[in-house]
Order: structure tokens, then C-alpha cells, then sequence
């Protein structure tokens, strides 16, 4: 097993250690079993203090800030130029020894569409290319909303967020308030269980000299630990959906796209 430090390039860094016992999980993902919540740390790069629109990393860390996995974005630079965050793209997720734990494929999608026909979907696997679920956009241009499937392709879960999501949209109140995106089950009277919060902490570093981006996650330690995986997929793509836009761009959107003219 590499060490802590060789692992991180730096002897400060906490990894969360491997949980012993019998696994009831695919390889890798004993990690989140007895976990609640989880957060995600988006890695600074200079070339984006500058504006260059370069392949994102992450962080998966635990409450106690210790790191369980590090990801990074493949995807082709010319793709990155010509379609900014709509770009389609992997999502490599590697534990503390550089072991590939998941792949979370986004393909190319409008991010705007009015109609059901070209909606942004993450497919989540195991490194092995097993199959533990998917998260799709429904139709409909109110407000933010997923839906997370197991890999059955059932819904089990419904995402759904504020109308607005960008940091400083003064005409609807939401001037550098954190944006929520509440977990509920899909049943007739559903039950909120969870929740997604996008921390629009030190504003301008967000807003003005970075795209750098930091979520939070909240669910019941007892759901299936696939599922765990999923949601985590579905943090990384709501990023890319909502997030990793420009600011002045966040406050343009709208619930139409030009494809759909």
C-alpha cells in the first residue's frame, strides 16, 4: 500500500484509512458504508485564475476532512474550447493508493433544452464497467431537478434545487447564499432525506478569481452504498450543469435554449 504522503505529495495530507471487516460492497466502495455525509473539493489550477478552461480535479473528503478520493476529469481539450462546461467527459475516481474506484461518464448534451429530447445524463460504474446507476434531468424549465436511478434503472431518488442558482442574482434575493439541492424519495408523499449544498463561501475568490467549486452532502448512512456512489456522481454533474459556467453566464441563463428555436 503506498504511504499518506507519497500518495498526496505532501506529508500534511489526512487519508481516510481503508475500513476493515467483511465488505458487502464492490471493491473500493467500502469507503462510504458507514459514512453520512461527504464533500467535494474542487482542486485550484492557475490557468483557471486566468480564464483557460482546463480539465477539472476533485477531492472526496469525510466530515473529519480526511481525503477518500481523488478524481479527475479526462476529456479532449478541443471539446473543453468548444463547448465549455456542456463538454461530454469521464470522471476517473481513485482511492489513496491510485486504485481506480469509479468512472462517471456525462455525454454531450444541451444544458438548456424545452423540450425532452437532448437532457443531461451521468452514468456511474464501477472500474470494471459494472453498472451501479444513473442520473438523468426530467423535462421541465422551472427549476433545477434530477432524478437518481439504481441500476435497474428504478428511481429512488429525486434531486431537486432553487430556481436560481447562481451566488449573486440580486433581483431574487439569493445574493451569496449557499444553493440547496434537497434528496427526496419518490413516493406519492415524499419524504426529504438527504441534501446537496453548493458553499458559495469567500465570494469573490468563487465569483471573481476562480471557478474553484465546494459541495456538501448529506444521506442516511444506512441507504445502499451504490447509491452513495451515485449521488456522488450526481454532485459532479449538477457542477458542471449549474456551476462551472462563467458568473456572468450563470445569471443569464434561461429555460430555453437556442437549439430548440
Amino acid at each position: 500500500m503506498a504511504s499518506e504522503s507519497s500518495a498526496s505529495g505532501s506529508d500534511n495530507v489526512r487519508w481516510m484509512r481503508r475500513p476493515k471487516g467483511n465488505k458487502r460492497c464492490y471493491d473500493g466502495l467500502e469507503y462510504l458504508l458507514d459514512l453520512d455525509s461527504i464533500f467535494v473539493r474542487q482542486v485550484p489550477d492557475l490557468p483557471e485564475t486566468i480564464g483557460e478552461d482546463i480539465a477539472n480535479c476533485y477531492f472526496v473528503l469525510n466530515k473529519d476532512g480526511e481525503r477518500i478520493y481523488y478524481a479527475y476529469e479526462i476529456s479532449d481539450v478541443g471539446l473543453r474550447k468548444l463547448w465549455g462546461y456542456r463538454r461530454p467527459f469521464n470522471i476517473v475516481v481513485f482511492d489513496r493508493t491510485a486504485t481506480e474506484i469509479l468512472n462517471l461518464y456525462r455525454p454531450l448534451s444541451c444544458d438548456q433544452c424545452c423540450y425532452p429530447c437532448c437532457l443531461q445524463k451521468m452514468v456511474v460504474t464501477t472500474s470494471t464497467g459494472i453498472l451501479l446507476g444513473k442520473v438523468k434531468q426530467p423535462w421541465g424549465p422551472l427549476w433545477p431537478r434530477l432524478k437518481i436511478e439504481d441500476y435497474r434503472g428504478n428511481i429512488v431518488y429525486n434531486l431537486e434545487g432553487p430556481p436560481c442558482t447562481c451566488s449573486w442574482c440580486f433581483c431574487t434575493g439569493c445574493y451569496n447564499i449557499d444553493a440547496d439541492f434537497f434528496i427526496s424519495t419518490t413516493r406519492v408523499r415524499k419524504t426529504i432525506i438527504g441534501r446537496l449544498t453548493k458553499y458559495w463561501t469567500k465570494f469573490y475568490r468563487e465569483t471573481v478569481s476562480t471557478d474553484v467549486d465546494n459541495f456538501g452532502m448529506r444521506f442516511p448512512k444506512d441507504i445502499n452504498v451504490e447509491l452513495k456512489a451515485v449521488l456522488l456522481g450526481a454532485c459532479f454533474l449538477l457542477d458542471y450543469m449549474y456551476f462551472e459556467a462563467s458568473t456572468k453566464d450563470r445569471c443569464k441563463r434561461r429555460p430555453i435554449c437556442c437549439c430548440c428555436l
